[in-house]
């Protein structure tokens, strides 16, 4: 992930992973014209996410240059946001590669639709395939060479992603109430940069709540 969140990385951000399945770029061209709930609805992340939600958002399936694919999702709970990406070596999110979780918090004004992150220090990795293994191994991925299948190891973040403990990425959502769509299905857009707060909508990734 190393820019997640330049996609919000998290898409939130917009992260992107240096891994042999996982260069990744959460920036999205999904936007469309959006319907902001107001505070006190029943969106509560990330507006409200203080009052001890949980809720978990998700992105479809996406896939990369090289056809692997990944899935990324997010949770807020109080002033930490909790980060999941699942990757696949195929390109229909199948096939299980490795899963990356990492922990940051975040800071957000209740008028604003914008929120800053900052990054946390350790990321787990979780080989998930034997080719996960192997690649772990021979690159003593976090200076590990012992990496066995399913076995979650903890990384230094700057081990992992372009990122360092304590960098502020700048986010920026907006969020389209579910009663406009037949399916009753929330849409949360979100993204962010390392610079300043994103406004470019059409560079926003689209998270649906789980």
């Amino acid at each position: 992930m190393k820019y997640i969140i330049s996609i919000l990385l998290l898409g939130l951000i917009g992260c992107a992973n240096n891994e042999e399945y996982a260069s990744t770029s959460l920036s999205s061209k999904d936007s469309t014209s959006s319907v902001i709930t107001p505070y006190g609805s029943k969106f509560s992340s990330p507006q409200t996410a203080s009052r001890e939600s949980a809720e978990t958002w998700k992105t479809e399936c996406h896939v990369n240059e090289d056809n692997s694919s990944y899935y990324f999702s997010f949770s807020y709970v109080n002033t930490d946001v909790s980060i999941k990406i699942e990757k696949y070596s195929d390109t229909d999110c199948v096939t299980n590669f490795s899963v990356q979780d990492e922990d940051h918090t975040y800071s957000i004004d209740f008028d604003s639709k914008n929120y800053k992150i900052t990054m946390g220090s350790i990321i787990k990795l979780t080989p998930q395939s034997d080719s996960a293994v192997n690649l772990y191994n021979k690159d003593s991925r976090c200076n590990y060479n012992d990496w066995k299948l399913n076995l979650t190891k903890e990384c230094a973040i700057n081990e992992v992603e372009n990122q360092n403990t304590g960098d502020v990425l700048y986010c920026s959502w907006y969020f389209e109430d579910g009663s406009t769509y037949s399916s009753n299905q929330s849409i949360l857009y979100t993204t962010c940069d390392k610079e300043s707060y994103p406004t470019n909508l059409f560079q926003f990734t689209k998270f649906t709540i789980q």
